[in-house]
């Protein structure tokens, strides 16, 4: 049996589990990208350029 036999064989068994982890793994790698930009927007518009009322939309609340 090679390596991949037997992780198909664990995946099959536990696919709600392995699908559900991808899903979280996905959402992590776009908080990655997302919580950056968000911060280099609220720092350039809302705190250098004093445009407060701007904070609220970029925050999405």
């Amino acid at each position: 049996m090679n390596s991949f036999e037997w992780i198909w064989q664990y995946a099959k068994k536990n696919k709600n589990k392995l699908l559900l982890a991808v899903i979280f793994v996905v959402i992590n790698a776009i908080l990655i990208v997302i919580i950056p930009l968000l911060s280099g927007r609220i720092v350039d518009q809302v705190i250098n350029q004093g445009k407060t009322e701007e904070l609220i939309p970029i925050l999405g609340i």
